[in-house]
């Protein structure tokens, strides 16, 4: 029997006693009655040995005195803390599971983890995966920590940087411990990619930037050639008439990759449209999604109807 924190405890009763006790309460009191015990007992508090109303029995007691510290329960051995990290996703903050970890000691006094050279800090265990809840931790004595991120969740990018601390576990309170956070992005895949049109309205003359030109944007959706407005299958209008500002720039941004048309449907104060308003098609792509598309488009002075 096992009484790890009892402090009274009492062996009694009419039958003689089979196997071992212990009680591991330093302060314990325990009383001893039994006609009979066939077994050890091990105890780190006091004992009285006595005898049941109706005689003696068979106990023998032999005295073996013990001097040493007993470990202490808990989720970390004494001196020892839990370093943490909880991998999420960036936009939802759900927990992702299966993202690899390696756990690295600073050891080597320069700032930041040292993986390589002369004197890299020291690697601490084995590669952890992240549970179901996104969590890898490791019990610890104190210093301080990094988790390295090897192998992103399926679907997720690798963060830069994939170091993740320190993390710092105190020797004053190591049960503290250090948790930390790491965030993934999904994986872009081309379709997911946006890209733009920067359009700049200049004077045909004199290149002066034209405020108030008013530009439509169509996408190329109906397989035949050129922009169709009309008609049973025209292409597809993103954005409705938008305006250049006074410096001539207008921005159509967020598009999805495709080919687009402008088409103006408004010009500024003096100047007449073009005598085919629609330019085009731009392509959109995964190459020039991040720069955008530049277009540069002129118009020529005419009556003061603004064009119309």
């Amino acid at each position: 029997m096992d009484f790890p924190d009892a402090t009274t405890a009492e062996l009694k009763g009419t039958g003689q006693f089979q196997g071992s006790v212990l009680l591991g309460e330093q302060s314990s009191m325990t009383t001893v009655s039994l006609p009979g015990i066939n077994g050890r007992f091990f105890t780190t508090g006091s004992m009285t040995h006595a005898s049941a109303a109706s005689g003696g029995g068979g106990q023998e007691f032999h005295n073996y005195p013990f001097n040493g510290d007993l470990p202490e329960c808990g989720n970390a051995p004494q001196g020892q803390g839990v370093v943490q990290v909880d991998k999420k996703d960036a936009d939802t903050g759900d927990p992702l599971p299966g993202a690899r970890f390696e756990l690295w000691r600073e050891t080597n006094g320069a700032d930041g983890l040292q993986t390589g050279g002369s004197a890299p800090d020291s690697r601490v265990g084995d590669t952890c995966t992240t549970d179901g809840d996104g969590v890898c931790a490791e019990d610890v004595s104190p210093g301080s920590y990094y988790w390295r991120e090897t192998a992103a969740p399926d679907g997720y990018d690798l963060p830069d940087p994939a170091v993740f601390g320190p993390l710092v576990i105190t020797s004053e309170d190591p049960q503290a411990g250090a948790r930390i956070t790491a965030e993934n992005r999904p994986v872009r895949v081309p379709n997911d990619l946006t890209g733009s049109l920067d359009l700049l309205k200049k004077d045909a003359r004199t290149g002066k930037p034209l405020g108030g030109a008013v530009f439509e944007l169509w996408r190329e959706t109906n397989g035949t050639e050129g922009l169709q407005t009309g008609g049973a299958d025209p292409d597809t209008r993103t954005r409705q008439g938008r305006a250049t500002d006074a410096s001539g720039k207008s921005s159509f941004a967020d598009l999805p990759l495709g080919e687009y048309y402008l088409r103006e449907t408004e010009v500024p104060e003096g100047y007449v449209l073009p005598d085919n308003p629609v330019t085009g098609p731009y392509a959109v792509t995964a190459e020039n999604s991040a720069d955008g598309v530049p277009v540069t488009l002129k118009n020529k002075r005419g009556g003061p109807d603004k064009g119309k």
